[in-house]
């Protein structure tokens, strides 16, 4: 092929890959589902051009690639596009297309593991006789577990850290690149304790001592451009950051939602 029609060849493709269609499809993921016979299971993925039928009844939620959370009730029966909320900025739209695939197959993993979902969520709940800080559970995605290590998603202030057994007084040390705490106490029947805000920093690992025991923790702080009602972005988010337990807690919330 000759230079000039090599390079022309290869304008037309780069001019035709950002010239889509408004109708442009869109992949959604089930994250939630209450159809007969389970008709449309949690973790089947559709084009945004596919017809769904649901009756009475029935409801499906779905998240699509933009961060899109889509909740269908019967009866029902047409194409997903035509229920569409307002696209997602282009920027956030490139985004999130681009880790698209391995997030797909990571929320598939989520939302139809049945083993360990209900412990994982029930132990979060477990109010210990005498508790005085019973937690309102209403945001408990963002609750910064330490009972193991790990990644953690948090948002840019208000940052409580959690555990899951409160019975007694236990003294941390916390220290990072930028910062270094030690001698604080974790105070008996107290599930919550804030995290000092000179550890709030988007990237950096945080080691922490429990009593002696260590833990460390590679935290990521929520970007700007994603607001905290945006539950599908901020769910896209946490996946692609590996905050596993955090995105099974978000993801049970949009389930009950469903419900």
């Amino acid at each position: 092929m000759p230079p000039l029609t090599k390079t022309l060849l290869s304008l037309l493709l780069l001019i035709s890959a950002f010239a889509l269609p408004a109708n442009a499809t869109t992949q959604f993921v089930v994250i939630a589902s209450n159809t007969n016979n389970n008709k449309i299971p949690a973790g089947k993925a559709f084009m945004s051009d596919q017809t769904l039928s649901l009756v009475a009844g029935e409801s499906v939620t779905l998240i699509s690639q933009n961060g899109q959370v889509l909740n269908l009730q019967g009866p029902f029966s047409g194409t997903i596009n035509k229920n569409l909320t307002k696209q997602e900025t282009k920027e956030n739209q490139k985004a999130n297309q681009k880790d698209w695939p391995s997030t797909l197959t990571k929320i598939t993993k989520l939302v139809t593991k049945d083993s360990n979902r209900t412990a994982v969520i029930g132990a979060s709940r477990m109010v210990v006789p005498d508790s005085n800080d019973q937690p309102d559970m209403k945001d408990d995605f963002w609750f910064m577990n330490v009972d193991s290590s790990g990644n953690r998603c948090v948002r840019t202030k208000d940052v409580f850290m959690w555990r899951d057994n409160p019975s007694q007084a236990i003294k941390i040390d916390l220290r990072s690149q930028e910062a270094k705490r030690t001698g604080l106490m974790w105070e008996k029947n107290k599930y919550h304790m804030p995290l000092p805000p000179e550890f709030i920093r988007d990237g950096i690992l945080i080691v922490m001592k429990m009593d002696k025991q260590p833990r460390r923790f590679n935290l990521h702080v929520l970007p700007v451009w994603i607001k905290e009602k945006q539950l599908g972005n901020v769910l896209l988010w946490m996946v692609n950051r590996n905050c596993t337990r955090q995105s099974q807690r978000l993801i049970n919330t949009l389930q009950a939602a469903n419900q």
